[in-house]
């Protein structure tokens, strides 16, 4: 990903927390941007990269407050899903890295039973 994509896919997250903290409702118009993101990214890092990991942590932060937002009808599960593997690849770069183990989305996992 280049340096002008990075930095506009911050601007997006960045414009997406501040609505949150606003107006924690608005997790629904939330969605379309975020699904157009987690559909065309993927965290595919081989290896450690403390830069990238600076914007991919409050990213999946940030998507898994919209995935889980509301408690009573449970998760967003395309959404919840896509952080959740893209957290288990931060784990799989970083395994003894305190700021991601202490990240509450290692501990959300979801299982669906059908």
């Amino acid at each position: 990903m280049d340096e002008n994509a990075v930095q506009n896919l911050i601007s997006t997250i960045e414009l997406i927390s501040a609505n949150l903290d606003t107006r924690p409702e608005s997790w629904r118009e939330q969605l379309q941007a975020i699904r157009s993101i987690t559909r065309c990214l993927e965290l595919l890092d081989d290896h450690p990269e403390q830069a990238r990991k600076r914007w991919q942590l409050p990213l999946i932060s940030i998507f898994q407050r919209v995935a889980f937002a509301d408690a009573d009808n449970g998760a967003v599960q395309d959404v919840a899903n896509w952080c959740l593997r893209q957290a288990l690849t931060l784990l799989h770069l970083y395994p003894n890295d305190v700021e991601i183990l202490a990240r509450e989305y290692i501990l959300s996992v979801s299982i669906q039973i059908d």
